[in-house]
């Protein structure tokens, strides 16, 4: 017979030795790399999506005001007033101009000598732990399936053996679990009558609280301060959500970057 002859079928080779089961380990490999490079093109454009995502901070506001009649608070000057333990804080100076940008928004006017008293606090507790549970993914099935497999030879020659492919299947396998810790974060505003009639009235109390996985203060509190005084002063006793994106700011606060001037400095 021509050695150039088309294939040739031979009896199965089911030697220790044969060429079957000395291919058998690498096409195991290969086979896990593919499904390996499956998986994480899977995931790419959930990746895609993540990282082009906006990130949005939701709180909680609730106000209550009382103005005398015919009076509103735009128009007014005000002034912002430490605590006795916030006079030396800087965090407190930080904080205090992002609420004096804020009420200048509105369209009341800061002044050293003011009709209006500002004060504020702010806490941020020590962070609860949170579980949660997610798919764990990992191989379903992994044969073997048993079958006649080509394999080429010498010569242009085919041969046929019997032996097992490993075709894997890939899903859900169970649950994995995590926790994170999330902490919460408030921010209280109040708004004093300072006129000489006004005898010191609580003329507005304003609250911001929200809940995440920031344990600081300082990266959450401008966009805080923005969902406080989105509506300012907001419907009267009425608690409300409000979500506020959170890597924006207002072109009004780019260029001013000075702490507000403190009483009593």
């Amino acid at each position: 017979m021509n050695p150039r002859s088309p294939s040739r079928v031979r009896e199965p080779d089911s030697s220790p030795g044969s060429a079957a089961t000395r291919l058998m380990p690498l096409l195991r490999r290969v086979l896990r790399r593919v499904l390996r490079r499956q998986s994480l093109l899977a995931l790419a454009p959930l990746m895609l999506l993540a990282g082009g995502c906006a990130s949005y901070l939701s709180a909680d506001v609730t106000s209550f005001h009382q103005l005398p009649p015919g009076h509103r608070f735009a128009g007014q000057n005000f002034t912002i007033e430490p605590a006795a333990e916030q006079k030396d804080s800087l965090e407190f100076r930080a904080y205090a101009d992002l609420v004096r940008q804020a009420l200048i928004r509105q369209g009341l006017v800061f002044a050293s000598a003011a009709d209006l008293a500002v004060t504020m606090r702010y806490s941020i507790d020590s962070g609860r732990p949170v579980i949660y549970g997610y798919p764990a993914y990992g191989y379903t099935s992994f044969g073997p399936v048993w079958g006649w497999v080509p394999y080429p030879a010498p010569g242009g020659h085919v041969h046929y053996v019997w032996a097992a492919s490993y075709p894997a299947g890939y899903g859900v396998i169970g649950s994995s679990y995590s926790q994170y810790v999330v902490y919460r974060r408030e921010l209280r505003v109040d708004i004093t009558d300072r006129r000489p009639g006004g005898k010191g009235a609580k003329l507005f109390e304003g609250s911001v609280m929200s809940e995440g996985g920031a344990g600081a203060l300082a990266p959450v509190m401008p966009a805080m301060v923005r969902a406080l005084f989105s509506d300012f002063p907001g419907p009267n006793g009425v608690t409300r959500r409000i979500s506020i994106r959170s890597d924006d700011t207002p072109e009004a606060e780019a260029p001013q970057r000075q702490p507000a001037p403190l009483q009593g400095r």
